[in-house]
């Protein structure tokens, strides 16, 4: 087996026509049956950005990343230790500001325009929010309330109003003076899956109202807030996972159902008016990270940190990138960290030396 495998891979080598840089020598170590070393390489080159990626920061930071796109994702919002940072993809603008504190979690509005950053108090008896402009020069707004360190909040398109939980009760707070916290929604608006689970919360902006996921575990329901009246309407009970992922800023895509019986499911939604959910698609547990890209019904997911793009009905095709944490953003542009912990943004026209560097890396795993 081993030998009709070199026989194999030889043969592969020799029909390139091209001098593949660094691929060469890994030829020689399978030619020499040195397959261990062979991976290694290769798991090292298609972790590692290309000569025609685009670093978006060398910043390598200790604390994992938060990172959030706007609706249509044409802007990204992402943290690095004490610093918050606005870029706009399809235009030159970067902006940045620097808090004192490393933040515990970041919220964006629906343009990316203004954000609600926690901050941990001395006491550790939770969070402080902070609501900050990002791209005009205003000063940031502190909350007076205290909030669960894992919370995400929200806040709205123009940046004046922000939303949070305290227990298990909804509040808005205007960005202004006098710091007041208004009680929206009761607890007993959103009951847990079952009496011994507390619920946890996520708000996402959608248009310009925003909506809630409340449960725990892999059940959660998930409601639409209508922030002109104050209002709560539930849209789903059956959600598996509270993240939302956006597709062309009318649109996102839920994970519906339950282990073993999993759905991605596409939410419909305009500026103010309440979302729509459409048909669903069987997926596996592979598919629980399912980014939309341009091309209708078509997803980037991940497999054991390989990058493959799917479809119903049709075959996987892997992407020759392997990382553990990715985005998809507009114009099918990825984002993802490499293994040096590089923010990298890249599109989906790959070499030659890409793909045969992937299909190299197949074959020998493959054969372990």
């Amino acid at each position: 087996m081993k030998l009709l495998f070199l026989i194999f891979l030889v043969f592969f080598s020799s029909c390139s026509e091209e001098t593949e840089e660094g691929l060469e020598s890994i030829d020689r170590l399978i030619e020499d049956e040195k397959y261990d070393i062979a991976k290694d390489r290769l798991k090292e080159k298609l972790s590692s950005r290309r000569k025609q990626d685009e670093v978006i920061s060398r910043k390598r930071p200790v604390e994992p990343r938060f990172l959030e796109l706007s609706n249509d994702r044409n802007r990204i919002v992402w943290t690095e230790e004490k610093t918050i940072i606005f870029r706009d993809l399809a235009n030159p603008l970067v902006k940045t500001v620097v808090f004192s504190q490393v933040p515990s979690n970041l919220s964006i509005s629906s343009d990316a325009e203004h954000a609600v950053v926690s901050f941990p108090l001395p006491s550790g008896a939770g969070c402080r929010l902070v609501a900050v402009s990002l791209v005009e020069a205003k000063e940031s707004y502190m909350s007076n309330s205290y909030v669960s360190c894992s919370h995400h909040g929200a806040i709205n398109y123009d940046g004046n109003m922000i939303y949070y939980f305290i227990d298990d009760s909804l509040y808005s707070e205007k960005t202004s003076e006098p710091k007041t916290a208004k009680l929206i929604l009761d607890k007993k608006n959103f009951p847990p899956p079952a009496e011994s689970i507390k619920n946890r919360y996520r708000i996402f902006p959608i248009g310009k109202t925003f909506v809630i996921f409340s449960g725990n575990g892999g059940s959660y329901k998930l409601y639409w807030l209508d922030p002109k009246k104050n209002t709560i309407e539930l849209l789903s009970e059956e959600i598996a996972t509270p993240k939302i992922y956006y597709g062309t800023g009318k649109n996102g895509y839920l994970i519906v159902g339950k282990i073993g019986d999993l759905y991605i499911q596409e939410m419909k939604f305009s500026a103010f008016g309440k979302p729509l959910l459409s048909r669903k698609i069987s997926i596996g547990p592979e598919e629980t990270i399912s980014w939309p890209i341009s091309v209708p019904d078509e997803f980037i997911s991940t497999d054991k940190g390989t990058l493959f793009l799917w479809t119903v009905g049709k075959k996987r095709k892997r992407y020759p990138i392997l990382a553990s944490r990715f985005w998809v953003a507009a114009r099918d542009q990825i984002i993802y960290e490499d293994k040096l912990n590089d923010l990298v943004l890249v599109n989906l026209d790959f070499s030659e030396t890409d793909w045969r560097t992937l299909e190299l890396y197949k074959n020998l795993t493959e054969t372990d």
